[in-house]
């Protein structure tokens, strides 16, 4: 009884840690990006320098703590799962020092731009509405240039509001693949081979994907210190997002492949798979350039297209993205399981926690990922195709200025010398 007692108030307990690990990470991540990249001088090159070096530092933490579940301390030791925690709890003792020490060396500007955000949002959710209202009114009169000057910076944030959608619905499409390497990868991993010293295959194989990103930053970085970068390439934000995307896609059909070759191993073996662990490498290594490609430029976008007083709140929403990708992918998992109980194969016997046909989970994934993508690929083309236009226009304006200027000057300078002719 006493152990029957206990179990919902360890439940209750680990849903509380979850919840306070959940809003430390929304606290976090969008301030201390805005942050960031505040403390440097505000361009563009510099936002992304730190937008790399962030996503660094993190992926250097989560490789240290997946070698240590791997090799050290492991998943499956019985009583003794307060050791996984043991790299969180030290990295976050040590995180909370950094930031004390920081704290004393560095005076950070209280009024800086991760402050009163909510009533700058409010603010400029209030002009945008006061835009609306003036524009509709005045139709029917003629536009002066003040007039054209505010319906020209509406229809801007207009545009930065379109950008901010198109990231969100790009980050949500890639989340739906990427929550799958931390669970159905996972699951896979678990049921192929894997050498003796490694305590869990899981962690193991995550680590390859923590690799990846630290590779392809390091060199992403190197490249600031050269001649080649994104812009010397013509690499920009939306195309690295889109491939990204596309690096999604591919790492789901190399799992549903390779889903298909286990089960036909596990059927040739009498039920006991003879891959190795390693064959995931492939789609651990491409949703990691995904990753990189798509999480790293859907955050600088995200603080470059929006206005000054809305960018952590445009860095949460971008969070709020991802958060919706984890839920639609466990959500179609229960969807499956409530209605139709019998999609997978109870017979898989090579799956430990019986969970077959993920071939079919999967591709219904990937189904919705390239939805996500074609509605990006709408989007990003009406925002090309208007910005496009806008500079056009904005070619033509500066022409007709710079003609009517002369015509002015001419005139100006006929009229004198008319003058001087009667004067004579």
């Amino acid at each position: 009884m006493k152990c029957i007692l206990q179990w919902p108030v360890r439940e209750n307990v680990a849903v509380a840690a979850l919840a306070l690990c959940v809003i430390g990470e929304a606290c976090i991540s969008p301030n201390l990006a805005v942050l960031g990249v505040t403390q440097l001088s505000k361009c563009e090159h510099n936002c992304e320098l730190f937008m790399h070096m962030l996503y660094l530092s993190r992926n250097c933490g989560a490789f240290l703590v997946n070698t240590l579940l791997a090799f050290e301390i492991g998943l499956s030791n019985k009583g003794e799962y307060w050791k996984n925690f043991l790299p969180s709890l030290v990295a976050t003792a040590l995180a909370f020092v950094i930031y004390l020490t920081g704290l004393r060396i560095f005076k950070l500007d209280t009024k800086s731009e991760a402050g009163s955000e909510t009533c700058r949002s409010f603010y400029l959710l209030a002009s945008h509405v006061g835009w609306l209202k003036q524009s509709r009114t005045e139709q029917s009169y003629t536009l002066t240039s003040h007039i054209q000057d505010r319906k020209e910076t509406a229809f801007d944030n207009l545009k930065k509001l379109v950008k901010i959608v198109l990231v969100n619905s790009s980050v949500f499409g890639f989340n739906i693949i990427y929550s799958q390497m931390l669970t159905t990868y996972g699951i896979q991993a678990d049921s192929v081979l894997s050498p003796q010293h490694i305590r869990a295959p899981c962690a193991f194989m995550s680590s390859f994907n923590d690799t990846t990103v630290i590779i392809l930053v390091a060199v992403i970085l190197a490249m600031f210190s050269s001649r080649l970068r994104w812009r010397k390439l013509k690499v920009d934000l939306f195309s690295r997002m889109g491939i990204g995307l596309v690096c999604a896609v591919l790492s789901a059909f190399v799992a549903i492949v390779l889903e298909f070759e286990r089960k036909k191993d596990c059927k040739a073996n009498h039920g006991v798979s003879s891959l190795s662990v390693f064959v995931l490498i492939p789609q651990y290594a491409m949703i990691g350039l995904g990753e990189i490609l798509t999480l790293v430029s859907g955050m600088q976008l995200a603080y470059l297209g929006a206005p000054k007083g809305l960018r952590c709140t445009s860095l949460g929403l971008l969070k709020t993205a991802l958060g919706l990708g984890d839920f639609t992918a466990y959500g179609v998992l229960e969807l499956l399981e409530r209605f139709n109980p019998d999609w997978y194969d109870h017979h898989d016997r090579c799956m430990s926690l019986n969970l077959g046909r993920t071939d079919d989970y999967l591709l219904f994934l990937v189904g919705l990922l390239v939805g996500c993508f074609i509605f990006f690929l709408i989007v990003a083309r009406y925002v090309s195709t208007s910005d496009r236009i806008s500079s056009r226009t904005r070619r033509n304006a500066t022409t007709l200025l710079g003609v009517t200027s002369q015509r002015t000057t001419s005139k100006v300078s006929v009229n004198n010398s008319n003058v001087y002719k009667e004067k004579d």
